[in-house]
This record gives structure tokens, C-alpha cells and sequence, in this order.
């Protein structure tokens, strides 16, 4: 269960494309269809960052934002026929921080109060434990309602990327974990 939580906060899911042109070309061509501002009003749009050291792109929808929208967060690096982008499709750091902060307190102050509730009756004991566990259910939800709303980015921005780089290939690994 708590492998599978971590899996569900703090899963990403691995990508490789493959280019075979240089790697100053592959970030002219992947900068032209990115769109450096993170606000979007008329399409959708792959927005954010690529540069020589880092690529750092998300999906954007006109006027609907989303915590858990995956981001691919990667960089270029020279290959003998060409250049590689290698990155991995995750979950922006502050919505992770704010879960876990959110999992961690739930837990805790469950266990202080189902201790405590213990000492004192057995029915107020189940009560606060049922309680913890709506919160923690709720948190969840939560979590899942936000990735299930971003379903379709990981697909789109994958054939974008590799539309935009010119390649066919693209190796994914690890998928990532839903309900």
C-alpha cells in the first residue's frame, strides 16, 4: 500500500527520443513549436523551456491550469548519429510538497488521537480511526482527480516532441500508476 502511494505521489514516466540531426537543430525545432510563456489563450500549446542544458515542457490548455499536470523535465546530449532527449514526465515539485505535507499530517495527527482516543473508549478509538482514513481517502481523490483531468497530456505532448524533432522512435518507461 505505501509503495503504491509513493508510486502514485512521486511516479514519473521515462522517455528517450531519438533525433538524427545535431543538437543545436533539434533545439531550434523544438523550441519553434514551444511556446515560452505559461499563459495560453487561444490553443492548446506545449509551453516552457528549451535550451541547451535543460528542456522543460508541459501541456497547455486555454485558460484551465493544473497542479498535476506532467512536466518533462530533460536535456540534449550528442549522440554518434545525431542527438538524444532524455527526460522524465513528473508531477511539478510544490503539488508533490503540498500532498506529502498533506499525507504526513493526516497520519499523524490520526495516530496522536486514535492513541490517545485508545486510553479513553474503544468506539472513540474506531471513530477518529475512520476519520483519519477519510482524510487520507479525500487526499487520494484528490490526487487522482488531478492526474485523471492530465490523462491525455503525456500522449500529446509525446507525439508532439517527436513530430517536432522528426524521429518515430520514442522509448517510454515506466508508466505512470493510476487507480
Amino acid at each position: 500500500m505505501l509503495r503504491w502511494l509513493f508510486q502514485f505521489l512521486y511516479g514519473s514516466t521515462h522517455v528517450r527520443f531519438a533525433s538524427a540531426v545535431s543538437v543545436q537543430e533539434s533545439i531550434a525545432r523544438l523550441a519553434a513549436v514551444v511556446n515560452p510563456s505559461i499563459w495560453t489563450f487561444s490553443n492548446k500549446r506545449a509551453m516552457g523551456l528549451v535550451s541547451d542544458k535543460k528542456v522543460r515542457i508541459q501541456r497547455g490548455l486555454p485558460l484551465i491550469g493544473g497542479a498535476f499536470r506532467p512536466i518533462l523535465y530533460g536535456s540534449f546530449s550528442a549522440t554518434g548519429t545525431g542527438c538524444v532527449l532524455e527526460g522524465a514526465f513528473r508531477i511539478p515539485t510544490i503539488p508533490r510538497v503540498f500532498m506529502t505535507i498533506w499525507f504526513a499530517l493526516i497520519a499523524f495527527i490520526t495516530l496522536s488521537a486514535a492513541v490517545e482516543a485508545l486510553a479513553v473508549s474503544t468506539s472513540r478509538f474506531l471513530a477518529i480511526s475512520i476519520e483519519g482514513l477519510g482524510l487520507l481517502s479525500l487526499g487520494v481523490l484528490f490526487v487522482w482527480v488531478g492526474k485523471w483531468s492530465s490523462r491525455n497530456d503525456i500522449p500529446w505532448l509525446t507525439h508532439h516532441i517527436a513530430h517536432a524533432l522528426g524521429t518515430s522512435g520514442v522509448e517510454i518507461r515506466g508508466a505512470r500508476p493510476d487507480l
